[in-house]
C-alpha cells in the first residue's frame, strides 16, 4: 500500500495547492520499472509528490522518484515530474491531461556521474476516430 502524508500548502502556477508526499515499498512496486543499458530491469521503492488544487482535489502535478538504488545498477537518479492541466478537445468536453513531462536520469558509470534531461510538451490534443472493416481470407456470404 502506498503510504501518504500531507506535506504543505503552496501554489502551483498561481493556484492555491495541498502537497501530499507518498511512498511505495519495492515489493508493492507492480508498474514502474527502471531498465538500463544492460537490460536490467529493476521495480525499485520510489517516493514522490501529488500537488492537488486545493479547491476541488484536480491533480496539478505528479512528481516520482526510485529511493534505495543498488549500487550496481547504473543509474543514480531518475526523477519524474507530470504537470496536468484541464484541456479541452473538441466539442468532447475538458479533459484532465498531461501537459508537460520532464525526466532526469543520472548514471553511475561515468566519471563525473553524467545526467541526461528529457522534456515533452503536450499540445494541441485532439479527438481521433476511424471507421474499419476487417476481411478475411474465408469471405462469409
Amino acid at each position: 500500500m502506498a503510504e501518504f502524508q500531507f506535506r504543505k500548502e503552496t501554489k502551483l502556477r498561481n493556484i492555491p495547492s495541498s502537497v501530499y508526499q507518498f511512498h511505495i515499498a519495492a515489493e508493492k512496486n507492480t508498474f514502474w520499472a527502471l531498465r538500463d543499458r544492460r537490460g536490467v530491469i529493476l521495480h525499485p521503492d520510489y517516493e514522490g509528490e501529488l500537488w492537488l488544487e486545493r479547491q476541488n482535489g484536480r491533480l496539478l502535478r505528479l512528481e516520482l522518484r526510485p529511493v534505495h538504488l543498488p549500487e550496481n545498477f547504473r543509474f543514480t537518479s531518475a526523477d519524474i515530474t507530470i504537470d496536468y492541466n484541464e484541456i479541452p478537445i473538441g466539442n468532447l468536453g475538458i479533459y484532465l491531461l498531461p501537459s508537460t513531462s520532464e525526466t532526469k536520469v543520472c548514471s553511475r558509470n561515468t566519471n563525473p556521474i553524467r545526467c541526461t534531461k528529457n522534456v515533452l510538451v503536450f499540445h494541441d490534443c485532439r479527438r481521433f476516430a476511424a471507421k474499419t472493416r476487417i476481411i478475411t481470407d474465408n469471405p462469409q456470404p
